[in-house]
């Protein structure tokens, strides 16, 4: 991972690149052998204070395209793009392709887990203000949204957070009762980890130098 860092009035300002990777595993803590179960996506994450902006990329699709999230303080605007190169190469002529969608979300934090997977990256990097915010022992959960849908899901959660104010580690939990489970299977259990398993630190600042979050 490649950082560089600037510390102005003790807000946070930074940029980090990287890498993340996505796998899929069976019942045994064996990673499946079905196709598509490892993806691969570069990142680029830019702070400064409230402000962030996260890219990522796939270019490994047959069309590659980046998706782009990003916070004024106050709303969060997303960007998907197809690599436009890319897109002529195979279509010829982009005067009726839709190469580029984006949306506006009234928040200062992502909604949810989507293709993006922007959600990780402002979990582990940006979302120091979210959490000195809370009041209450409800955090946005890495879950996946629905299509079209504009908010996500806030589940009991306990964390810890390290000097900068960085989650180490969070744990999410469900009642067991949203999705209809029989008993045994109704009690409550642990649905997502959240774990810094390495850490680099720039200019008096502690950030993660690798993450992981595994939901189950």
């Amino acid at each position: 991972m490649q950082t560089t860092n600037q510390t102005s009035n003790h807000e946070p300002e930074f940029q980090v690149e990287g890498e993340i990777t996505i796998s899929s595993y069976n019942h045994r803590g064996q990673i499946t052998q079905e196709k598509s179960t490892v993806q691969k996506r570069p990142f680029v994450v830019a702070r400064k204070g409230w402000l962030w902006k996260i890219r990522t990329a796939d270019l490994d699709f047959e069309t590659p395209f980046f998706e782009e999230m990003g916070c004024d303080g106050t709303t969060i605007f997303k960007l998907f793009q197809y690599d436009e190169e890319a897109l002529r190469q195979k279509l010829g002529d982009l005067k009726n392709a839709l190469s580029a969608t984006g949306r506006i979300f009234p928040c200062n934090h992502p909604v949810g887990m989507d293709s993006s997977y922007a959600y990780l990256l402002w979990l582990a990097f940006c979302s120091s203000d979210y959490f000195a915010s809370r009041k209450d022992s409800l955090i946005i959960s890495p879950e996946y949204l629905v299509r079209d849908e504009g908010h996500g899901k806030a589940k009991p959660a306990k964390w810890q957070l390290n000097e900068s104010f960085l989650p180490s580690r969070v744990d999410w939990y469900s009642d067991g009762k949203e999705y209809g489970y029989p008993p045994p299977f109704d009690a409550e259990y642990l649905s997502h980890a959240f774990e810094v398993i390495g850490w680099i630190e720039v200019s008096g600042l502690r950030l993660p130098g690798s993450f992981r979050l595994k939901s189950f």
